[in-house]
């Protein structure tokens, strides 16, 4: 079975996640203890600005663009091959989500965002997001980040190639006889 469509779809979901995740090292002397006058106020702005659907909502957009993405790249692929790639991205996005999940995350964005801001730009913050036109831009967040998700797609296919190519010359298909190394080659010299 050829794996370049598994390493592809898999290799895709991690780079999506990376890149759309916040990833913030923390320091657990830098991060402000629960109940402290900042964690407090971005404990209620995560909440304001609904993190928690927007979180939920990333597993759905995340498997429409892996099945675009997947399905150019698994033109010509048989069906067998195609299931179990269908069935790895499954698996994927199941790990993912699970170490994820909103309970384990959102500890992490009220961190983030005590660690971020001041308690005055946090109630700021807050303030706006209590305006119709703060509240406006949270019901409309979802459908901008859909569209950028499906604009930047366009990126994504114009660089499939080149990450097949990487895959295939990391991890050869298992039918493909290994080639030799130059340093598993024999030498040539005589012994005397």
């Amino acid at each position: 079975m050829n794996r370049t469509p598994l390493l592809f779809v898999s290799t895709f979901l991690l780079a999506i996640i990376t890149i759309d995740t916040p990833i913030h090292a923390q320091d657990a002397a830098a991060t402000p203890p629960p109940g402290t006058n900042a964690t407090i106020l971005a404990d209620e702005l995560v909440n304001l600005l609904h993190l928690e659907k927007t979180a939920n909502s990333m597993r759905a957009n995340l498997e429409s663009a892996t099945a675009a993405l997947s399905g150019n790249a698994m033109k010509g692929v048989s069906p067998d091959a195609r299931l179990q790639a269908e069935k790895q991205s499954s698996r994927t996005l199941d790990i993912i989500f699970s170490a994820m999940s909103w309970d384990k995350m959102k500890p992490v964005y009220v961190s983030v965002y005590a660690e971020t801001f001041t308690p005055e730009e946090l109630r700021a913050m807050i303030a706006f997001y209590k305006t119709d036109v703060g509240q406006k831009w949270l019901e409309k967040q979802p459908q901008v980040q859909a569209a950028i998700m499906q604009k930047s797609m366009v990126f994504m296919r114009g660089i499939q190639g080149k990450i097949m190519e990487s895959i295939k010359n990391v991890v050869p298909d298992p039918g493909t006889p290994p080639t030799p190394s130059a340093s598993s080659t024999p030498s040539a010299t005589k012994l005397p």
